[in-house]
């Protein structure tokens, strides 16, 4: 079972975002013929904190009853269970701040940008709530 991924890199080396094809839950293909080409796709939002990063792709293989199993081990044990195929470290990945942005041009501090929600609620002085 074939499977590939990215990693982004901080000027400071830190893995900063590391995904593959065994962290989503789609059907792979259980066998390649020798001469066949492989696509992998990933589309990734750079909620990350400005500056400079590299990147590196790679591509990686496991048997189908490992992969098939992937939930059951930990991350340590199905690194252990695959191969790697192929191996490139790109770079450099540039994140600048927005030319523009509602409400403001930088939409988080910090280094990513956590999924998350903000409310405003108005509690009255006699302590009764006051919510949506």
């Amino acid at each position: 079972m074939p499977f590939g991924g990215l990693q982004i890199h901080n000027d400071r080396g830190l893995n900063v975002h590391g995904k593959n094809a065994l962290h989503y839950d789609y059907d792979m293909p259980t066998h390649v013929a020798r001469g066949s080409h492989i696509r992998f796709r990933q589309d990734v939002t750079l909620n990350i904190v400005v500056g400079e990063y590299t990147f590196e792709i790679g591509i990686a293989a496991m048997i189908r009853y490992d992969y098939e199993h992937r939930a059951t081990y930990s991350p340590q044990d199905l690194n252990t269970r695959s191969v790697r195929l192929c191996h490139l470290m790109l770079g450099p990945l540039i994140v600048a701040y927005r030319a523009s942005g509602k409400p403001t041009r930088l939409l988080f501090d910090g280094v990513a940008d956590l999924p998350g929600d903000c409310q405003v609620n108005v509690i009255a002085e006699n302590n009764n709530y006051e919510g949506n």
